[in-house]
């Protein structure tokens, strides 16, 4: 399972990192590869507004405006993934490499 937090810098400038389900995001590792001065979880309100998914189905695929895609390199480690399908009755399997290819995610030591 892939999980995605919504993460927001000072000049509110917008991040999706991705992580193992069993992991936590380091918003301070965004940061740092980002060259930002903060970065914090956005708000469970704006959530849906800014993806057009509630929390809980965010997922990298098809998000209505466009913001870098972190991907935790330990996701590489399995040859296939669940993600979110945008809603909480489903969800997607594929190949890892599939899902890379789709997202084009910038690889990244993100998790806690």
């Amino acid at each position: 399972m892939v999980k995605c937090i919504l993460l927001r810098d000072m000049d509110s400038e917008y991040v999706l990192a991705c992580v193992p389900g069993d992991r936590l995001v380091d918003p301070r590792k965004v940061r740092k590869i980002l060259n930002c001065r903060r970065m914090t979880c956005v708000e469970r309100d704006d959530v849906q507004s800014l993806t057009g998914s509630q929390i809980g189905t965010l997922t990298p695929l098809l998000l209505p405006r466009y913001m870098p895609i972190f991907f935790d390199h330990s996701i590489l480690l399995q040859p296939e993934v669940t993600i979110s399908s945008g809603s909480l009755l489903a969800g997607i399997a594929l190949k890892t490499d599939d899902l890379i290819n789709l997202c084009a995610p910038i690889l990244a030591d993100i998790c806690r």
